[in-house]
C-alpha cells in the first residue's frame, strides 16, 4: 500500500511554497509510485494577507514583531495564538488527508499534530524544514518536532546544535529542479521576442512581488539605455498592472506575473544581472543560474543576513535605496566587466551547493525509510499552465 506524505507550507512570500515543491520533486524521484504526496497550504487566508500588508505598508512593525518573538515567552504566545485561530481547522484538514508523515516548510504545524497525537493515540512523525537557511529565528525549534531539516549545520544557533544534534539533518536548500536544468538563451529570448545579444536585467522574482519595484522601474524607464529588462511581479496583480502600463510602449521590457519555475529559471539563466529583494530562495536560484545580484534593501529582518552572505562571497552589490540601485545599473551597463568576477564566484559556489545536497539528502531518505516506509500505514480516522514556459496559467496546488 502506498505511503501518504503531506507537505504543507504557508504562503508568506514565495519561499516556503518553493521549498515545499522542491522537497516533493526529490521525494518523488526517489520513491516513485510507492508514495502519494499531497502538497497544500492549509491556512491560506489571514496569514498571507497580514504578511503582504505588513511588508508593503508597515515593514517596521513586522521587523519589531520579528525581534520581539525571539523571546521564549513570546514564542509560546505565538503558538497559542495560532492554535486559537488555526488549530481546529488544521487538525480537521490533516485527519481528512490521513498521512503517514507530515512535512512542513513553516513552523505553524507542530503543535497541531502534537494535539492530534494525544487525541487520536497515534505517532505520526512531524518534519520541519527550516526555511531561513543562514540565521533561523528561534521560533522554528519546537520541541514537538521529530526531525528538523536545515540548509547546513554551521549556521544554526550553537545551543540548537548542541541540544538537537540528533534531530537535525542538513540537506542543503531543495531548490526546484528546473533551476538545475540548462536552458538555451537563444530559444528563451526567441519566445519572448528579445535580442540575445543585448544586456538583460531581471527584476523581482519573489512569490508575492513585494520588492518595491515600482519606484526602481520608474527610474529605470528614465535611463538612456538600450538594455532589456524583465520584471517578475509574482502574485502581485497591482504591481503587474502598474508596470505593464508604465512600459506599454517599450519593446525592450517584458512584465510577467506568477510564473512556473521553468519559466523563471530560463529567464534567470538568460539574464546578465538580477536586481531585487534577496529572500533565500531567489538568492540561491540566482546563484545556480550564475547571474550576479544587485540586492535592494531588505524589507524583512531575516533577509539582512542574506545580504551579508552576498557581500562575504562577493556575489554582487548591496544598495541602500532606489537611487543607489539605478547608480549600480548605470555603472554596470557602462562597463559589464565589473560583474565578471561575481560570475566566477557563483560557479564555484554552485558546485558546493549541489554537493551539499547530494551529501545530506540521502540521510533524510534513509530516515524516511526507517520511520515511515517500513511501518504500518497511519491509523488516523477520516473526518472528513497551458502553453509555453512563459504562459501565466493557474497556480499549482
Amino acid at each position: 500500500m502506498k505511503k501518504k506524505i503531506l507537505i504543507t507550507y504557508v504562503k508568506v512570500g514565495g519561499g516556503h511554497e518553493s521549498i515545499a515543491r522542491g522537497l516533493k520533486e526529490r521525494l518523488e524521484e526517489v520513491f516513485g509510485n510507492s508514495i502519494e504526496i499531497v502538497i497544500s497550504e492549509p491556512v491560506n487566508s489571514w496569514l498571507d494577507f497580514a504578511y503582504q500588508a505588513s511588508t508593503l505598508v508597515t515593514p517596521i512593525f513586522f521587523n519589531f514583531i520579528y525581534t520581539v518573538f525571539m523571546s521564549p515567552s513570546f514564542i509560546r504566545i505565538a503558538y497559542f495564538a495560532n492554535e486559537l485561530v488555526n488549530g481546529r481547522k488544521l487538525r480537521k484538514y490533516i485527519r481528512s488527508i490521513n498521512p503517514d508523515i507530515v512535512i512542513s516548510t513553516h513552523f505553524l504545524i507542530a503543535d497541531e499534530v502534537k494535539n492530534m497525537r494525544k487525541a487520536d493515540g497515534t505517532e505520526i512523525p512531524v518534519v520541519v524544514y527550516i526555511a531561513d537557511p543562514l540565521q533561523p529565528h528561534p521560533i522554528w525549534f519546537n520541541s514537538h518536532v521529530d526531525l528538523f531539516l536545515s540548509f547546513d549545520f554551521e549556521n544554526l544557533p550553537r545551543k540548537v546544535r548542541e541540544e538537537k544534534n540528533e534531530k537535525i539533518i542538513p540537506i542543503g536548500l531543495p531548490i526546484r529542479k528546473a533551476f538545475f536544468h540548462i536552458y538555451e538563451k537563444k530559444e528563451t529570448f526567441q519566445e519572448i521576442r528579445f535580442d540575445p545579444e543585448k544586456f538583460t536585467i531581471i527584476f523581482g522574482g519573489s512569490g508575492s512581488g513585494i520588492d518595491r519595484l515600482e519606484l526602481i522601474a520608474k527610474k529605470f524607464k528614465d535611463l538612456e539605455s538600450d538594455a532589456q529588462a524583465i520584471f517578475i511581479c509574482g502574485r502581485n496583480k497591482v504591481l503587474e498592472r502598474a508596470l505593464t502600463v508604465l512600459f506599454r510602449n517599450n519593446q525592450n521590457v517584458r512584465v510577467f506575473g506568477y510564473m512556473s519555475s521553468e519559466g523563471i529559471a530560463a529567464l534567470m539563466q538568460a539574464s546578465d544581472l538580477f536586481i531585487g529583494k534577496v529572500g533565500p530562495n531567489i538568492m540561491f536560484e540566482a546563484i545556480l543560474s550564475g547571474v550576479p545580484i544587485v540586492a535592494t534593501p531588505p524589507i524583512l529582518g531575516q533577509e539582512v543576513v542574506n545580504r551579508e552572505f552576498i557581500s562575504l562571497k562577493k556575489l554582487g552589490f548591496l544598495t541602500k535605496n532606489s537611487s543607489e540601485t539605478i547608480k549600480y545599473i548605470r555603472e554596470i551597463l557602462k562597463n559589464p566587466e565589473i560583474i565578471k568576477q561575481q560570475k566566477k564566484n557563483m560557479i564555484a559556489l554552485r558546485e558546493r551547493l549541489v554537493n551539499r545536497e547530494k551529501k545530506g539528502f540521502p540521510e533524510f531518505i534513509e530516515w524516511i525509510q526507517t520511520t515511515v516506509m517500513q511501518k504500518e500505514t497511519s491509523s488516523f480516522s477520516h473526518t472528513h499552465n497551458k502553453g509555453g514556459k512563459f504562459q501565466q496559467g493557474p497556480i499549482e496546488h
